[in-house]
């Protein structure tokens, strides 16, 4: 099996769409193009009647909202100061969508507001809740319903972020709240299918609905495929012409199964990953373990 299968999953949702991810500070701060359709100009029309070519391609964001969320920290003076770094770091998410939540209070165009809600779904992101990144998406996605020219640029990065976010609450309410020794261990065996199906039922739903317009776009159809994973339908429900298999993925070395036992020997803390490393680091004939955290207020 390849090295990297035991960390395969949690890596892709995190980094699914990343490049490109300093569009939104951008995009969120951009002045509306007098060009633009000007959505109190045109009849109400649902964007799913629109012809599938009208619309853009999803729009490269990170959806963890972690490379976001890097950009708008704030330098601080000391380098050497831990308290200085755990200040600045102290609360960002929250702080993001205090300014961006301000800015909406105040009234936007439509055309501002979309990224502005963009912007505020990836903090929710960045703050580990995907309930309420999904219940902002739901705003800005009907929002983009009402204007052609709002769906056609929005829609698809919308429907997209939206499974992203069904796909990362399944996560949390499965992989995370009831952990065990196959949890998001790629592929997935019988015993880590998730108890909990809503998140990849949503994570279907909009993926599905997004390849329904952009069938070649290969990140959407992999997610599609681990979210029915997740489910044990894979492969038999997915869509044959979505459908990815992974007979011979880990076929040209064995080397094993992980099997996550960290519940057993008292490791299993939940905090923000970081590197581990082990070794008798005090030749005890034990092996010791030390781990580092991106949270600069943990102790």
């Amino acid at each position: 099996m390849n090295r990297i299968a035991a960390v395969l999953l949690v890596v892709l949702l995190g980094v699914c769409s990343a490049l490109g991810w300093v569009i939104l500070p951008s995009l969120w701060s951009r002045s509306k193009d007098p060009a633009a359709p000007n959505p109190g100009g045109h009849a109400s029309q649902p964007a799913r009647s629109l012809h599938p070519q009208l619309y853009q391609p999803r729009q490269p964001l990170d959806t963890s909202g972690a490379a976001l969320g890097f950009k708008l920290l704030m330098p601080w003076k000391d380098p050497t100061s831990l308290e200085e770094i755990r200040d600045a770091w102290g609360n960002l998410g929250r702080r993001s969508l205090a300014q961006v939540d301000a800015a909406l209070r105040r009234g936007l165009a439509d055309g501002d507001r979309c990224p502005a809600l963009l912007f505020k779904a990836s903090m929710f992101m960045y703050e580990g809740d995907p309930k309420r990144a999904y219940q902002v998406l739901q705003e800005a996605r009907s929002l983009a319903e009402s204007s052609p020219g709002l769906a056609k640029e929005w829609l698809s990065t919308f429907v997209f972020f939206q499974g992203v976010a069904g796909l990362r609450r399944g996560e949390d309410e499965n992989c995370l709240q009831c952990r065990g020794e196959g949890a998001c261990i790629f592929p997935l065996r019988p015993t880590a299918v998730h108890t909990n199906p809503a998140g990849s039922r949503l994570a279907i739903q909009h993926f599905t609905e997004y390849l329904e317009r952009f069938p070649n776009d290969p990140g959407a159809r992999w997610l599609l495929n681990v979210a029915y994973m997740t489910l044990g339908e894979h492969p038999g429900r997915v869509p044959a012409k979505y459908l990815m298999t992974f007979d011979t993925f880990g076929a040209e070395f064995d080397i094993g199964r992980f099997r996550d036992i960290a519940h057993l020997v008292g490791v299993n803390r939940l905090n923000q990953a970081g590197g581990a490393i082990m070794d008798d680091f005090d030749n005890d004939g034990l092996l010791d373990l030390i781990v580092t955290s991106w949270d600069p207020a943990q102790s």
